[in-house]
């Protein structure tokens, strides 16, 4: 294959390297051969360039077929990236992860949809929690289609999710619910990864405190009363319990407390502790 040298003045890089090739199959049909181009800053890199596809060419295997200029400039970019690799080792680890691709099962969304669904309800699930996760599905396939599920990135679950328009804690579940179906379905290696794994937790801001219910009230007030109750039968000193619960005075205590419970079971009381 012989290589063209032209000069364009009017160029950043006006040095050109110019050859012709056809593709495998326009050779068989006689089609017209296509023109590459290569531009260079100098004639000194032009010819550098050259000279080492004449070399390359001389020293490949007549039986193999012949690289074009333009596989070596690829050949060229990709020793760039790491010089010291091999060649044939690369080529063979990206043919086994091609090979390894293949491997996995092509599931669409619907499909791994309805078969995650289906395995939920045979270990018993809660039919509620079904629900949930079958809604966050079908917006799912309503925003992407059934597109494979091998095809999902941890990006595009991302943006999708933080664009819903819903508050953090139902964002937060429905992380969760998606979480759930793409660890399902790595377990079936429909996919190659988790990409839920990549995709942040929605922050939820802590509750306010809300008001208690009358009956919540009720309660309340039980647990003082038995306070006071136990406190004046322990001490037998309602001055001091009346001090404790800022009561002005003890007549209060005397008339609603004192002598409802004995000694014996305000000590018991007080040895009650809340569980670790």
């Amino acid at each position: 294959m012989k290589i063209h040298t032209v000069y364009q003045p009017k160029r950043k890089k006006p040095y050109v390297a110019r050859w012709y090739e056809a593709p495998s199959s326009a050779k068989a049909s006689g089609s017209k051969r296509r023109q590459r181009n290569r531009f260079f800053s100098t004639e000194e890199a032009r010819s550098k360039f050259i000279e080492q596809f004449q070399k390359l060419a001389e020293r490949q295997d007549p039986s193999l077929e012949s690289l074009a200029p333009h596989q070596l400039i690829r050949w060229q970019q990709a020793m760039a990236i790491v010089p010291d690799a091999d060649p044939v080792e690369v080529f063979k680890f990206w043919a086994q992860v091609q090979k390894d691709e293949l491997k996995i099962e092509q599931r669409s969304l619907e499909t791994a949809t309805t078969a995650y669904i289906q395995s939920m309800m045979r270990l018993g699930r809660n039919h509620s929690y079904i629900g949930h996760v079958r809604r966050a599905l079908a917006d799912l396939r309503d925003e992407f289609g059934n597109k494979l599920v091998r095809e999902f990135t941890g990006e595009q679950l991302s943006d999708y999710l933080f664009n819903l328009p819903y508050k953090p804690v139902t964002l937060r579940n429905r992380r969760n619910y998606l979480n759930g179906a793409f660890a399902w379905w790595y377990k079936q290696k429909w996919v190659n990864e988790n990409p839920m794994k990549l995709v942040e937790a929605p922050k939820v801001p802590e509750m306010e405190p809300g008001i208690l219910s009358v009956a919540e009230t009720r309660q309340l007030f039980r647990v003082r009363h038995s306070f006071v109750t136990y406190h004046v039968a322990l001490h037998r000193n309602p001055g001091k319990t009346a001090l404790i619960i800022s009561h002005r005075d003890q007549d209060c205590l005397y008339r609603h407390y004192l002598g409802i419970a004995n000694q014996r079971d305000a000590k018991e009381y007080f040895r009650i502790f809340p569980r670790r």
